[in-house]
């Protein structure tokens, strides 16, 4: 059941990016062959719930299969090449899960074609699509919907109408959603699910990405604005004598949610020994630069003009503000950097 990869979490509960669906390792020895569009998604694998178990962005889908071409169709008159042509969706199950509705979907994708006969080898292939923005919530469904093909049907099965899609696979325990209609699977349609077929699973694995790993265009996904801390500009900076200050120059990246907040502190080797300077508390802008204004008492003042000036290292404990930025949705975290940088202090002329 573990090796299945199916919809749960991994054992620490915290990764980014899981992986949920088929594991792949069963049998393409099932096909489906529909005139109309058709859309199929599993509903259960192996007995365990199919649906998206967290809000995310779907990254990476395997589909295991093929579809199989009748070698005879070529003589066919009037038949045109096949077109092996799917795409990804996503399913929001609505009126208390009797229907779904459409709400996204995938350019279009192309299975491999193999031949009826084929070695195992061929048909038993495993290939890899990205789909570019497929974001998903929890308690969706991802499907794979081909366009049927009606003109593919196989004249000498006349139970076969349409494209021969095998990519799917005998499974006990396993149920697979099911609905056709041409032209009527598309983005917003609102359907109730024509069947449900019991153990049978549509051989498809997909890599769900997370918070930093997800597109900030899907729900709690930051990954545009993972938090690079403050950042510090200064190489050089002038104490005054009579202010007993230090002005260090710094900036907060534009990624950043918010703004950038916390405590900046300089330290510098006095005599042998590292002292701290001082500090100041910080609340900079998302794309603004400040000046931050260090105080140091009057002993550390002293210390520092009669050595004519020291090497010191910055440090900015910081973290962002998600809450005060409308791009970022509720679930984002504060995220926390510290951030270092090496300035010459000197005495001001």
């Amino acid at each position: 059941m573990a090796a299945a990869a199916l919809l749960a979490l991994p054992a620490s509960g915290h990764a980014a990016v899981m992986t949920i669906g088929s594991d792949l390792t069963k049998e393409a020895n099932v096909f489906e062959a529909h005139g109309a569009d058709a859309a199929f998604w599993n509903t259960s694998i192996d007995g365990q719930p199919g649906a998206i178990p967290a809000d995310g962005q779907i990254t990476f889908i395997r589909v295991k299969g093929s579809v199989v071409d009748d070698p005879r169709h070529r003589r066919y008159s009037g038949t045109k090449p096949l077109d092996p042509q799917f795409h990804f969706q996503v399913l929001h199950p609505i009126s208390g899960g009797r229907q779904m509705r459409v709400m996204l979907s995938s350019a279009p994708f192309r299975l491999p074609v193999t031949l009826d006969g084929d070695s195992s080898a061929e048909t038993q292939q495993i290939s890899g699509y990205k789909p570019v923005n497929l974001c998903v919530r929890k308690g969706d469904y991802v499907d794979f919907n081909d366009i049927g093909g009606h003109e593919w049907s196989w004249p000498e099965r006349s139970t076969i109408d349409g494209m021969h899609v095998q990519v799917f696979s005998r499974t006990p325990g396993s149920t697979v959603g099911f609905y056709s209609k041409n032209n009527g699977t598309n983005i917003n349609s609102e359907w109730t699910p024509a069947a449900f077929n019991q153990g049978e699973e549509l051989l498809m694995q997909m890599k769900l990405a997370t918070a930093p790993d997800a597109s900030d265009i899907c729900e709690g996904g930051y990954m545009q604005h993972i938090f690079r801390g403050l950042n510090v500009k200064a190489r050089s900076a002038s104490l005054s004598a009579r202010k007993r200050t230090v002005k260090v120059a710094v900036n907060c990246p534009v990624s950043t949610y918010g703004s950038c907040k916390g405590v900046l502190v300089l330290k510098a080797p006095i005599n042998g020994t590292l002292t701290t300077l001082g500090g100041v508390p910080f609340n900079v802008r998302s794309s603004y630069g400040a000046s931050l204004l260090v105080k140091l008492s009057d002993q550390i003042t002293k210390k520092v003009l009669k050595l004519g000036g020291v090497k010191a290292t910055v440090t900015a404990d910081a973290h962002d503000d998600p809450r005060n930025d409308k791009r970022a949705h509720p679930t984002v975290p504060v995220q926390k950097k510290t951030t270092r940088g090496a300035i010459r202090i000197s005495p001001s002329s």
